[in-house]
């Protein structure tokens, strides 16, 4: 697995064909969970496909389509069109 502590050298010289790319928002969940549960478990389950797959880790995105959570302190959201014209830059 490769990721951006990697330099430009080694992911040139690897046989990396693939990227992974976490995404997991920043939300309220009740008093009993933090805000970025939602991120700290994508963020974990990419860095595992990773490995498996001997791809390359992305630094992940910590923002989703959260409007439900409006009003809820902490919570932080964007559009679809937004996240989806990030994700297709990206891509």
């Amino acid at each position: 697995m490769l990721d951006v502590s990697n330099s430009y050298v080694e992911i040139e010289r690897s046989a990396v064909d693939m990227a992974i790319l976490p995404v997991g928002a920043i939300e309220q969940h009740g008093p009993h969970l933090p805000l970025s549960v939602d991120w700290v478990i994508g963020e974990a389950i990419a860095h595992r496909v990773a490995e498996k797959l001997d791809a390359f880790l992305m630094p992940g995105i910590a923002y989703g389509c959260s409007q439900a959570h409006k009003g809820f302190r902490g919570s932080v959201y964007i559009s679809q069109e937004t996240l989806g014209a990030l994700l297709e830059d990206i891509a």
